[in-house]
């Protein structure tokens, strides 16, 4: 193989001497380094190829085969990777793919996907195909129509008026058509504002639509196609979001449940191609384009809690109050009235499996605004049994008005949020034959006909920005969870009430929450805040029964190089339960969308997943909020996506799929916030604030059907890719596993990757859980407060720098201390995998440690500890590096430990733990060794040099030198039952 390198000019040049084309790159030659493009020609046996990446990323940028010149590429070929260079290429911006330019060929337009054209070798940039296959590619791809090209001078016709001239029938389609612009006349004065246009058969947007700021309207259609252009400009600087109950919205309302067919237009340029089934109540981008700006690019997607001002409290209006159940266990101590007689101890109790819905009924004698409920559990015992409750609310005729379901237990306590509603009664539910048993039921408002105590409103201080664009009243406010439960969210409603600047008045919170003002110098403890409410709502229709998660799906359906910008909506009842492909926001297979963004969109009550990109490559999904969805959320469908950006998004209360749901296989049982299929992308700055499952999780595996395609897989696997920035994000509250974990498939990072200032805390299991996996460096961050801060299990090479390792954080005593938090003793520090090899040890330098000596028990609660996970042998060959480390005030009986691992199990307890302390830090005092009390280890040291490390199962041996031997016997033997002794010609001692 021959390799040259040069700049773009000189290496096209070198290879190129005849083509004409050359001479268009004559005098942009890249000015620096970092933007030169490599060229690599190699000749392989009947397979001669040009490489061209650029210099510094591992990665090819495409594939040019051919049978024996490297002269073949045509003029408009060489011009297209031209025009890619000087457009993209300037002033040392290296932020913009590396894998699309030459995948787009075409005679007329090098950047028209569907223009595909065939070299006389039979061979085209897509790759070695025959032409069926090429024609069959070609097909995928939706494109820009021609009968479009002048939208932007068309005169837009108000619709009122367009309608009356073209006898529009809204009982059939409704279709702009081609080059034509309609505006939707529904701004403040205008004929349409403030009603409801229903499109019986479906609005087909061919020409161009554009939805005014300012608009008030409901659409309610089958569907809604964009095979032009949907437009919605952004509103004037400064106005406020629209809440549900006050100021103008723009409603989309999908319903049906019949199957939906998308068939191009007639009258544009994917006429030919076939029709496609996309699924009842769809939203389709196919080979259109949306610009929709519906917020003040100034409001912000969500921020930190800086500080709470309480009111008065409200009084508990249930206390004493005349209460019914279902039935009664023993009538003499399990009455219904134990719930409500202000004593936790006792407890109201029916009966066990004697038929499903067991309830609970309280009478408040009066109507109430309630605001919000907090249920006690029974104690002594059984707490489990109280989960999945729906809670129910009546008026004074005992006529439901608001039903209100929930998910999980409830702890020894909880508290529920409940979006103010006046009601009499207020009735719990289980959905199981289980009893329902209750210590003690209190419920929070204000008699509805006197309104509430403005010296009872809680005041969040969420910054200027935050506050001018949320202070619409009755907007929804979600405050995240503090606690390690992953559903401990909360919904909290902006009252008609004026406040201070860069506060917003709220209805009594349900429960304290975290500030910034009380982290003890750690701002990331505080809860993340979001506006849950939008001007633009797309929402699927609720249905009953079989459909009832058959929600509404938005898919940018095959349309490559289409600049797409979808900006501050509201997604509620989104994504199709079991569908495979059916989400709330879905880039499906679109390849290069350059430009194309996602973002400060709200994803709320998701029947299946949260934001989609299969098969896509550089989509920027920014400062989205998801809020109680189920399945896996902000995720890379198959692993043949890369150089998408996933910046500042949070999640919260991600809740799992059932198994084998979308299909089988599928892991959102399981569910993550972002799930992770390929490396190659960037993630920064994204919070997952509480999943039943891990936060982020690298599941690297080569999946069907983009890993089929020849434009998307190029035969990568993403378990060995190169990271893309992975930096600043962080996760709390997980539910199982760990914040971050690339368990179980692993991830073979090349050496080098860095994953910067990443922070886990309050999680359940670990902070990091690494599997199987290599080379990753942890630059920075902080793990705090988690069963774990690390688990390395099957981790070679890690590096921990600079890292802040806190068991038990005083913030997170204080919540204890005010009894906002359990004491659950999850004060983890960084596990030694026993079996990391030598030379693939663990390396833990720069970084601190403190809040261990906190009275917990158990073998993870050590600043290090060694692990006990599938010992081989009982043999510890793990080398660490450990050095330049400090541990606050810890004592060494608080920081390192190996009887986890030693007292694992069986014969698989490790018998020979050597740690190094190259400095002392590790100690503190002088260099030397922590080494286990075996003969193979102890028998060659002058012990009375040792001091024991209190629960630690080692002793520290100052100022001696040992070194790791390992004797491997092949396995090919057929002896059996090896002894093996050491000696140094003194002493000797057996290896068991």
């Amino acid at each position: 193989m021959v390799r040259f390198e040069a700049t773009a000019l000189a290496a096209l040049a070198l290879y190129l001497p005849a083509s004409s084309a050359a001479d268009r790159l004559r005098g942009s030659s890249p000015s620096s380094p970092q933007e030169a493009v490599v060229v690599t020609a190699s000749v392989e046996e009947n397979n001669p190829f040009i490489d061209i990446q650029r210099a510094g990323i591992d990665r090819s940028l495409a594939s040019i085969h051919v049978e024996s010149e490297l002269s073949f590429v045509s003029d408009e070929q060489l011009g297209a990777l031209g025009e890619y260079i000087s457009r993209y290429s300037v002033d040392g911006n290296t932020d913009i793919p590396e894998t699309c330019p030459l995948d787009y060929e075409g005679d007329v337009d090098p950047y028209h996907p569907d223009s595909y054209t065939t070299l006389g070798s039979g061979r085209s940039l897509m790759g070695e195909m025959d032409m069926d296959q090429e024609m069959e590619h070609s097909h995928m791809h939706y494109v820009q129509s021609s009968c479009n090209a002048m939208l932007d001078m068309a005169t837009c016709v108000n619709w009122s008026l367009w309608v009356d001239t073209n006898n529009i029938t809204m009982s059939s389609e409704v279709k702009i058509p081609c080059g034509e612009c309609v505006t939707l006349d529904a701004g403040p004065g205008q004929d349409l504002a403030g009603l409801t246009l229903e499109f019986e058969e479906g609005l087909n947007i061919v020409g161009k639509l554009v939805i005014p700021s300012g608009a008030d309207i409901q659409l309610l259609t089958k569907y809604v196609f964009v095979q032009g252009l949907l437009e919605m400009p952004p509103p004037t600087a400064g106005t406020p979001i629209s809440s549900e109950d006050s100021g103008p919205k723009v409603k989309i309302t999908l319903y049906g449940t019949d199957e939906v067919i998308f068939n191009p237009d007639e009258a544009t340029d994917n006429s030919h191609k076939d029709g496609e089934a996309v699924s009842a109540k769809a939203f389709v981008v196919a080979g259109g384009r949306v610009d929709v700006r519906a917020l003040d690019g100034q409001c912000p997607g969500w921020v930190k809690l800086q500080s709470v001002t309480y009111g008065a409290a409200l009084p508990n209006v249930a206390l004493n109050k005349n209460a019914t159940q279902s039935s009664t266990f023993n009538s003499a101590s399990d009455g219904a009235s134990k719930a409500v007689d202000g004593n936790y101890n006792s407890f109201t109790h029916t009966n066990c499996w004697k038929g499903i819905n067991q309830w609970w009924k309280v009478d408040l004698e009066d109507v109430y605004t309630i605001s919000s409920i907090t249920v006690g559990n029974r104690l002594d015992c059984c707490g489990g049994r109280f989960h999945d409750a729906t809670f129910s609310f009546y008026d004074e005729n005992d006529e439901e008005v608001y039903v209100m379901p929930t998910s999980g237990g409830i702890g020894n306590k909880k508290s529920f949020s409940v979006a103010p509603v006046d009601a009499r009664y207020v009735k719990v539910t289980l959905g199981d034959q289980d009893c329902l048993q209750i210590g003690e039921f209190e419920v929070y408002g204000w008699k509805a006909a006197e309104g509430i105590p403005l010296e009872s409103m809680d005041r969040l201080h969420v910054g200027e920005e935050a506050a001018n664009c949320w202070k619409s009243p009755g907007s929804r406010i979600m405050l995240t969870s503090d606690s390690y439960s992953w559903s401990d969210s909360h919904i909290e409603v902006v009252a008609d009430v004026t406040s201070e600047p860069g506060t917003v008045a709220v209805y009594p919170l349900a429960k304290k929450k975290s500030a910034v003002d009380e982290t003890f110098g750690y701002p990331d403890f505080a809860v993340e805040v979001a506006l849950l409410d939008r001007s633009l709502i797309i929402e699927g229709a609720k249905d009953e029964g079989e459909f009832a998660t058959l929600g509404g799906h938005f898919i940018v359906l095959h349309t490559p190089h289409v600049h797409q910008h979808l900006e501050g909506a509201l997604l509620q009842n989104m994504g199709q339960q079991g569908k495979l492909g059916r989400y709330p926001l879905h880039f499906h297979m679109s390849e290069c969308v350059h430009g194309s963004t996602l973002s400060k969109n709200v994803i709320w009550k998701s029947n299946q997943r949260c934001i989609v990109v299969h098969g896509s490559h550089n989509v920027t999904v920014s400062e989205n909020v998801a809020f109680d969805t189920k399945g896996h959320c902000f995720m890379l469908e198959d692993g043949g996506e890369w150089d998408n950006v996933f910046y500042k998004n949070l999640g919260a209360k991600v809740g799992r799929l059932p198994k084998n749901t979308p299909r089988s296989g599928e892991t959102d049982f399981f569910p993550s916030v972002y799930w992770i299929t390929n490396p190659s992308n960037d993630f920064i700055g994204n919070v997952a604030a509480g999943s039943q499952g891990p936060g982020f999780w690298f599941e690297l595996k080569l999946r069907a059907p983009s890993s089929e395609l020849e434009i998307n897989n190029h035969g990568m696997n993403p378990k060995a890719l190169a990271q893309k920035t992975f930096k600043d994000n962080a996760s709390h509250s997980s539910g199982f596993r760990a914040g971050f974990t690339t368990y179980e498939t692993g991830y073979l990072a090349p050496p080098g990757t860095v994953w910067e200032n990443i922070k886990a805390y309050k999680n359940n299991e670990a902070g990091l859980f690494q599997h199987g996996t290599a080379n990753i460096n942890f630059q920075g961050g902080l793990l705090a407060d988690n069963g774990q801060a690390a688990h390395n299990f099957h981790h070679d090479k890690a590096i921990y720098d600079g890292t802040e390792v806190i068991g038990r954080s005083e913030h997170m005593q204080f919540l204890i201390d005010q009894g906002r938090i359990g004491d659950h003793c999850k004060t983890g520090g960084l596990s030694l995998q026993p079996n990391e090899g030598m030379g693939r040890g663990t390396t833990i330098k720069n970084s601190s440690f403190k809040g261990f000596d906190n009275g917990c028990s158990g073998g993870a609660r050590y600043a290090i500890h060694v692990g006990n996970n599938q010992v081989r042998n009982g043999v510890f060959d793990a080398s660490p590096t450990i050095f330049n480390n400090t541990f606050a005030d810890e004592p060494v009986s608080s920081r390192i430990s190996a009887c986890w691992g030693i007292h694992s199990s069986g014969d698989n307890d490790v018998r020979t733990v050597v740690i190094e302390d190259v400095d002392g830090s590790l100690s503190g005092s002088s260099p030397g060794f922590f080494v286990q009390d075996e003969p193979s280890v102890t028998s060659f040291i002058d012990m009375t040099k040792c001091q024991m490390v209190e629960d630690g199962c080692l002793h520290f041996c100052e100022n001696v030198c040992l070194r790791l031997g390992i004797v491997s016997i092949s396995q090919d033997l057929t002896t059996r039952n090896f002894n093996m002794h050491i000696s140094d010609g003194t002493n000797t001692a057996p290896v068991r």
